[in-house]
């Protein structure tokens, strides 16, 4: 659920990067935030990937470990608790929705789930295995139901296919 969160945070960046105090627990993903705001929506979909991966994997060409996915959570649950003030209630929504998300599919299971070679790291290639990459910004392709096969993440994370669908809607 790391991956699926990292992707729904890239597209939530540019809405949820405000300014505040954030504890030192959040500074982190807040700066990432802020960072990659203007690369998930003014560049090719890709670009926000990588930095994405950047920051939730310690050896990025190797993938995702399911320690790191752990962490990952760990981070966003500290910056939501931190910045979920400053948020429309649109975006705390959304936010919340996918680590209730992530919380009910597992950290474990949902890293499983990606980590089709079975080798402990899921890679970008896994992770994007179900959305099709092309030269918009990735809240356009999320949001492209051509460019991601909902039916196939569904029953890769084996929910009911509705469930995923309120992820992607605008």
């Amino acid at each position: 659920m790391r991956l699926l969160l990292i992707l729904l945070l890239c597209w939530a960046a540019p809405s949820v990067a405000k300014q505040a105090s954030p504890d030192s627990g959040a500074n982190g993903v807040q700066s990432f935030i802020r960072d990659v705001s203007r690369t998930c929506t003014a560049q090719r979909a890709q670009a926000c990937i990588d930095a994405g991966w950047k920051f939730a994997a310690r050896s990025p060409q190797q993938g995702l470990t399911l320690a790191e996915l752990l962490d990952l959570r760990q981070k966003l649950g500290g910056w939501y608790s931190t910045f979920q003030d400053t948020m429309t209630p649109q975006e705390r929504g959304s936010v919340m929705l996918g680590l209730l998300l992530a919380d009910g599919v597992g950290m474990k299971r949902l890293h499983t789930a990606f980590d089709t070679d079975r080798n402990g790291r899921v890679t970008q290639r896994e992770l994007l295995a179900d959305v099709k990459l092309d030269n918009r910004p990735l809240g356009a392709v999320l949001l492209d139901e051509k460019a991601v096969n909902r039916e196939a993440l569904a029953g890769r994370l084996g929910m009911p296919p509705g469930m995923i669908q309120g992820l992607f809607t605008p």
